[in-house]
């Protein structure tokens, strides 16, 4: 018997209240089972390395470097590593300025590797 893949949705807190944004900041500290989000996912890596699955894919994550993860997608951590990542997630109806076609085309590339010259650029947002 095939087993069912977890849906997990974004809280505001262990209240289990839903919410519309997410940001959270921490060690990767545990490798997971696969699992899919029904939102939108950035996960930055600030520093260290991890090893993620998307569609059973593996990522290797070396800082600095964007995970990119749509709504549906299975995902899970292969290996946690010491890696020390931003995850920031939200819904399709967060970002008002962006149309779907929009956001889908931003999250078409699964990494982006970073250079020094843009963690500068993105650091004070995630501050």
């Amino acid at each position: 018997m095939a087993k069912k893949v977890p849906f997990y949705r974004i809280t505001h807190d262990d209240s289990g209240t839903e919410a519309d944004f997410s940001i959270s900041s921490e060690p990767v500290q545990n490798e997971s089972l696969p699992h899919r989000h029904d939102h939108y996912m950035i996960c930055f890596v600030e520093a260290g390395k991890t090893v993620h699955l998307l569609d059973f894919e593996e990522h290797v994550l070396e800082a600095p470097a964007l995970l990119f993860v749509t709504p549906g997608q299975i995902h899970s951590v292969a290996q946690a590593g010491n890696a020390k990542v931003t995850a920031i997630a939200f819904n399709a109806s967060f970002p008002p300025a962006m149309d779907l076609n929009e956001l889908e085309h931003l999250f078409q590339t699964a990494v982006i590797h970073l250079s020094m010259e843009e963690i500068k650029g993105i650091l004070p947002y995630l501050d």
